[in-house]
């Protein structure tokens, strides 16, 4: 086993503070488990708060199939002053009055209607895109324009959650809107704040993100960094650690010793009729064993599902060992 190497293998749900990166978020729960493959599944800014997925040991090959489930988010967008990263963490480049239709709650409603469905969305200035191999937050903190492109994301839920006013960083009361948001991978909800004031004509930016939901696991399910420092006992992680199955949003196979076999070796399974009536509308399963996650398998591609009586899985993702508290 090489240094730094443990046998846990995992995913937690961390409840991140405000101040700390997502980086450091791992590195804690590194410093905590003494395992150094700790990643996690989804950026969150250090203003902002919430739901973090944290992958500990072999789960971290997990990681990316994770990153493709929507998201959901309680954003405060605050009007009249916007900024140069589209949050509270920039300086200000515009300040603007706010007209009074933004205490309306139905013209609220109608305006962040317009940003459901399928949008074409600029990245901040300031973000993790790489523009030829520079990240754009390096080259606007030099003072060069970063030339993000537009791209498509999807908004599922936009939804307004109260309108009030309050004291902002800027020395200065603003009004805002509380929102919920529901949205595909890859959005910036910075710059929803930044189009939304657009739209009304006076500016705003993003003053507090809190991630409530992804992978079908809420806020409320997580454990602070604190909790986890407490009652982290190698030997029982599983208590504090998420149900991969559930993570995954996947049917689960439970494989016979004789798959694990197969498993182990990242080979085929043939499932007999009665197995693949339950994957019929299935194109991909978790395939478990006693407790563990050990595999993510696909229906074979190589013929129609059941052709000739052969119902194939193939292998996707093995994870040696097994991640824990599969249910």
């Amino acid at each position: 086993m090489k240094r730094g190497q443990t046998d846990l293998c995992a995913i937690l749900a961390i409840d991140k503070p405000a101040g700390m990166t997502s980086h450091d978020v791992v590195n804690r729960v590194r410093r905590i488990t003494g395992e150094r493959r700790v990643g996690h599944a989804g950026t969150l800014d250090p203003f902002a708060t919430g739901l973090l997925m944290v992958c500990i040991g072999p789960a971290t090959r997990l990681s990316n199939k994770m990153m493709d489930s929507s998201k959901q988010y309680l954003a405060r967008v605050s009007f009249g002053v916007k900024t140069d990263t589209d949050d509270l963490t920039g300086s200000v480049v515009e300040s603007s009055e706010v007209p009074d239709l933004v205490f309306d709650e139905q013209y609220a409603k109608e305006v962040l209607g317009a940003f459901t469905g399928q949008i074409e969305q600029l990245p901040p200035q300031y973000s993790a895109k790489k523009i030829a191999g520079k990240k754009a937050y390096d080259l606007a903190r030099s003072g060069e324009h970063a030339d993000v492109k537009p791209q498509q994301v999807t908004i599922y839920e936009c939804a307004l959650a109260a309108i009030g006013s309050s004291k902002a960083g800027f020395s200065a009361t603003l009004p805002y809107w509380d929102v919920a948001f529901t949205v595909s991978k890859g959005t910036y909800i910075r710059s929803l704040a930044r189009d939304i004031g657009e739209r009304i004509g006076c500016g705003a930016h993003l003053s507090m993100l809190r991630r409530t939901s992804t992978c079908g696991i809420s806020v409320d399910d997580a454990i602070s960094l604190d909790r986890l420092e407490r009652e982290f006992d190698p030997a029982n992680l599983e208590a504090l650690s998420l149900d991969p199955c559930s993570v995954l949003g996947l049917p689960v196979y439970h494989a016979s010793e004789a798959d694990m076999e197969r498993v182990r070796n990242g080979a085929s399974i043939r499932l007999d009729s009665r197995s693949a009536a339950t994957l019929t509308d299935c194109e991909m399963v978790s395939v478990v064993a006693k407790g563990r996650l050990y595999a993510v398998y696909k229906r074979s591609g190589s013929a129609p599902w059941g052709a000739g009586g052969k119902y194939i899985l193939e292998s996707d993702l093995v994870i040696p060992g097994g991640v824990c508290g599969a249910r």
